[in-house]
């Protein structure tokens, strides 16, 4: 029993001595720093990607082609959306709807323009809006970290070839 006890002892006052040295020095901002930068940039995998695509991001909501009263899936998911209407801003045309595009390997779709994860991460980090008024968050997009948008594109990539090629332009003329 007194063995137990003076081990609890050692190892309450190995505990408070490193919580001492923090409130008198406060915590090595060097090693704080190298660790969060290291941890930020380290390359991220296709799992991480999934997770970012299916949770955080939300892209299957746009990018997926679903039942408009059940929100189930009408077909391949990531295979492209159905034509969202622009947001509502003073000045915006609200017949020009954006379709969202396949996302998937096909041939002719969205990824086929950012074949490697370079172009992919860099389109995200500094390609920004290129339709004023796209329902596509570019902003919130914008701030990812190489290593998540990395991860994303790793994701995309690995999805099969499923749908139809996405259109060029992605805006649509939408008339009741």
């Amino acid at each position: 029993m007194l063995s137990s006890q003076t081990g609890q002892c050692r190892k309450a006052g190995a505990l408070s001595s490193i919580f001492l040295k923090l409130a008198r020095n406060g915590p090595d901002p060097s090693r704080a720093k190298t660790s969060t930068r290291r941890l930020l940039h380290r390359r991220r995998s296709r799992p991480e990607g999934q997770y970012l695509a299916r949770s955080v991001g939300n892209c299957s909501g746009c990018h997926s082609p679903l039942n408009q009263l059940t929100f189930s899936l009408n077909g391949p998911e990531y295979s492209g959306g159905v034509a969202l209407e622009p947001q509502a801003f003073s000045g915006v045309d609200p017949t020009v709807w954006f379709e969202p595009p396949n996302l998937t390997s096909l041939k002719g779709s969205a990824l086929d323009r950012f074949p490697d994860r370079e172009t992919f991460v860099a389109r995200f980090q500094r390609g920004g809006r290129k339709h004023q008024y796209s329902p596509m968050p570019w902003e919130l997009m914008g701030r990812m970290t190489s290593a998540d948008a990395g991860a994303l594109s790793e994701f995309l990539h690995s999805l099969p070839a499923a749908g139809k090629p996405s259109p060029q332009e992605p805006t649509v003329k939408h008339v009741d």
